[in-house]
């Protein structure tokens, strides 16, 4: 074929091909040099987390509640879940006595929530946890696994434009060691840059540095695409998240200017641990995003927008 050419390329795949995770496809120069790979995942990044999510405990644990004047406790084999009444949001984390510190979440990246009401029940084994909100978040449900598993799901509604758009939670900094993830990598994506990415498992340590000053890559803090798991590794444990939302973006922490960021400059706020609808552009030395063409520009939102995670919690040594 000859260059800039169309055509139908026939892959010959085993029987089996579908219950592969990635399809890797790979071309090759005359000289036999790799020229690119391709990768498509097969399933997608909500179809796996059920077996997961589901499996029993060691232990025959039973999930337990008590209710005290400002928030909910709940317990289940090591774990404990503190979830203030007063905003509904995830308050503390304890895993085998030590403190997991991941808090003040789900909480609305753009604007603030207003609880409107707080509930919780008994189904099964399980215990639900349930955050309605007036403004901000529509609502918050979480679900306890006896397996020590949490789900949780979530909706907002935005409109307007917007370079941020989803939820997020806190976790220090300067607590954080590694992460481990399964998605697009294995460099961060924005906006109008998320091709170039290989599906496949990457690994990345903690690093804080400023672009332009190291060149220690790849950069830790920002967004990434197609994740279907991720576990971060912490001086307190390990927070595992399972991806259960098409097209989401995970965001960790917020990523740093420049020394001279100029046309670069990300303005966009403080951030932790993100799920994420929308993500921001980054321009150039020369240009500013929003000058950059149509993926260049803010995030139009409109509606309601879901979305779901699960959440396992290991203690540290």
């Amino acid at each position: 074929m000859e260059a800039g050419g169309k055509g139908v390329l026939k892959l010959n795949l085993p029987e089996d091909w579908h219950k592969a995770g990635v399809l890797y496809l790979t071309a090759f120069d005359p000289a036999g040099k790799e020229v690119w790979t391709w990768s498509w995942g097969i399933q997608k990044e909500s179809e796996s987390w059920y077996q997961y999510v589901k499996k029993e405990s060691k232990k025959n644990s039973e999930v337990s509640l008590t209710e005290g004047q400002e928030e909910l406790l709940v317990k289940v084999d090591g774990l404990k879940l503190s979830f203030s009444k007063k905003t509904g949001e995830l308050a503390k984390v304890e895993k085998d006595g030590r403190s997991i510190s991941m808090e003040k979440g789900p909480r609305p990246i753009v604007g603030d929530s207003k609880l409107g009401e707080f509930n919780h029940w008994r189904k099964n084994d399980d215990i639900f946890v349930e955050a309605i909100y007036e403004e901000g978040l529509d609502y918050a449900k979480w679900k306890i696994y006896p397996s020590g598993w949490v789900r949780l799901d979530y909706q907002y509604e935005l409109d307007g434009q917007f370079d941020l758009m989803g939820i997020t939670f806190d976790y220090p900094e300067n607590k954080m060691v590694k992460m481990k993830w399964v998605g697009k990598g294995p460099y961060r994506v924005w906006k109008n840059r998320t091709k170039g990415g290989l599906l496949d498992f990457w690994s990345n340590d903690y690093k804080n540095h400023t672009p332009g000053m190291t060149w220690d890559y790849p950069e830790f803090s920002g967004y990434y695409r197609d994740w279907h798991w991720v576990t971060f590794e912490t001086k307190e444990g390990e927070i595992t998240l399972l991806n259960g939302t098409e097209d989401a973006f995970l965001g960790v922490y917020r990523p740093k200017d420049g020394p001279d960021p100029r046309s670069k400059s990300i303005n966009v706020p403080e951030t932790g641990i993100s799920l994420l609808h929308g993500i921001p552009a980054i321009g150039t030395k020369f240009n500013k995003a929003q000058d950059l063409g149509p993926e260049s520009q803010k995030n139009e939102a409109s509606g309601k927008y879901l979305g779901s995670v699960c959440f396992y919690f290991e203690a540290g040594p």
